[in-house]
C-alpha cells in the first residue's frame, strides 16, 4: 500500500502584534516634508483564504502630527494627535522563495481612526473633527514566516477641521511608518 504525502492545509486564522515608527506630516501647514515623529503599536489578526490572499485587520494606537511653526508664514499648527485606529485591508502575499515562504505582501484598505488626544497652540481636540477616513497602502518583507518588516503610508481622505482656521482652512494628516509585525505561530 502506498502512503500519499499530503501538504499542511493553510492556517486560516493569524493573530499578532505590530509596532513601529511614524514620520507625518499636515497638508495646510505650509511646510514640506515629514517633520514630526511619533510611534504605533497595537494587534493584529488575518484571515487567509489561501496562501496569497487575505483579509487583515489592525487595531493600533498612534502619535503623528506637524511638529513646528512655518517661519515663512503666520500660521503655528504644531500639533500631537494621538488616536486609535483600525485597518481593515485586503493582503496579496506574492513572491515565493526556495523554502516556500512568500516573502513580500501588499496591503491596502480604508483606516478608521477615532482622535483620543490633540496637543498644539491652535490646534485642540474642539478645533478638529473626532474621527476620520484614511486610506492605507503597505509593503512587507517576510523575514521568516511569522516575522515581517512593513513600510506603510497613510493619508487622511478627509479635512479634519470643523471650522476653517484664520490662517488655514486645510488639517489633513498623512504618515509613513517604518515596523514590524509578528504573527503567532500555530
Amino acid at each position: 500500500m502506498q502512503v500519499e504525502a499530503q501538504n499542511d492545509p493553510v492556517r486560516k486564522f493569524h493573530f499578532g502584534a505590530s509596532g513601529g515608527l511614524i514620520a507625518s506630516q499636515i497638508d495646510g501647514d505650509a511646510l514640506n516634508g515629514f517633520h514630526k515623529i511619533g510611534y504605533q503599536f497595537g494587534l493584529l489578526g488575518g484571515f487567509a483564504f489561501n496562501e496569497a490572499h487575505w483579509f487583515v485587520m489592525e487595531l493600533q494606537y498612534g502619535n503623528y502630527g506637524s511638529k513646528k511653526k512655518n517661519e515663512d508664514v503666520e500660521e503655528n499648527l504644531e500639533s500631537k494627535i494621538s488616536s486609535i485606529n483600525v485597518l481593515l485591508g485586503y493582503s496579496l502575499r506574492f513572491g515565493d522563495s526556495w523554502d516556500g515562504v512568500r516573502k513580500f505582501r501588499l496591503i491596502v484598505g480604508p483606516k478608521y481612526h477615532r482622535i483620543i488626544n490633540v496637543d498644539g497652540p491652535t490646534i485642540s481636540k474642539e478645533t478638529l473633527k473626532n474621527q476620520f477616513i484614511a486610506l492605507h497602502l503597505g509593503f512587507s518583507y517576510a523575514v521568516s514566516p511569522s516575522l515581517l518588516l512593513d513600510l506603510t503610508y497613510t493619508h487622511s481622505l478627509m479635512n479634519l477641521l470643523e471650522e476653517p482656521l484664520a490662517t488655514t482652512d486645510t488639517y489633513v494628516p498623512y504618515y509613513l511608518s517604518v515596523g514590524v509585525s509578528y504573527y503567532v505561530s500555530e
